[in-house]
Parts: structure tokens; sequence; C-alpha cells
């Protein structure tokens, strides 16, 4: 479990996965030494991560320039040359692997916690307006929050 004064997370899946596979965890087992020919028919028959992708869904973008998860919603799904492309609220040509499924809903009037970078800690906090094109909260602590630095209360 996450102690309750840690921070958000800062590292994107994207990123994650490449840390483990410069580190060989997490590779398919054939580059482990494995059996390719046996390791192949678990890779073609997995489901695609992609798929919740579809229009209207909710997710979160990571803005690398913000260094931060954006919520916004897919506004199209592009399969190009074998890659998933997706046209989001925020930014159009957005690949996949940039995306994730949105894991959190705030509404205004409910009680947040919000990551305060200037005190170095969660501190209570309320929302009073969600502003939709952005995916940026109002608080009555910080206007224009980002829900990345945010939690249910």
């Amino acid at each position: 479990a996450t102690p309750a004064d840690a921070p958000p997370p800062e590292l994107p899946a994207a990123d994650r996965a490449k840390h483990l596979a410069s580190n060989g965890a997490g590779a398919p087992p054939s580059a482990a030494g494995g059996r390719a020919s046996e390791d192949m028919s678990i890779l073609t028959t997995a489901p695609d991560p992609t798929a919740a992708f579809q229009r209207g869904a909710k997710v979160q973008f990571y803005s690398e320039v913000n260094s931060m998860w954006i919520d916004t919603e897919v506004e199209a799904r592009h399969d190009r040359e074998g890659k998933v492309i997706l046209d989001l609220g925020c930014k159009h040509g957005v690949p996949a692997e940039k995306v994730r499924l949105s894991v959190t809903v705030f509404q205004a009037g409910e009680d947040v916690e919000y990551w305060s970078a200037s005190v170095g800690r969660w501190i209570a906090a309320r929302v009073l307006k969600t502003i939709e094109k952005s995916g940026l909260l109002d608080l009555d602590v910080k206007p224009g929050a980002a829900t990345a630095k945010m939690r249910k209360a």
C-alpha cells in the first residue's frame, strides 16, 4: 500500500516498461533465453491493451511538456501501420502508449487531497469546478489543479 504522505507517481507506464525492458525484467521469455516458438503463441493470443480506447472513452494523456497526466476524452481512433493513434480532446495524433484509462473522476463539491509541492505534503481541498477541455480542476486551495496531483479524501 502507498503511504498516506507519498507524492504521486512520477514515471509514466511507457517509461516504466522501457525501464523494465532495459533491465531484462518484463522482457518476453525468448529475450531471456526461452524458446521463441512457445513464447510467440502466448504473445499473439494476448488481449489488445488499447481495445478500450474508443470514441468517448475517458482517458489520461501523459504530457511530457507538463510532466503529468492530463484527463481528456478520445475523439477518434486510427490504426496506422499496426500502431494505434488517438485524437484526444487535448491533442490529436497521440500514440496509444502515452494514454491510459482515466482512473479517477472528481465532482464539484467533493473533498479531495492535493499534493502541494510548495509544502511537500498532501493537503485537504474541495473541488469547486471541473474545467472540461483541459482536464484540470479548480480547488479551493489551487485554481487549475492537475488531477494527477489529487486523490480522494
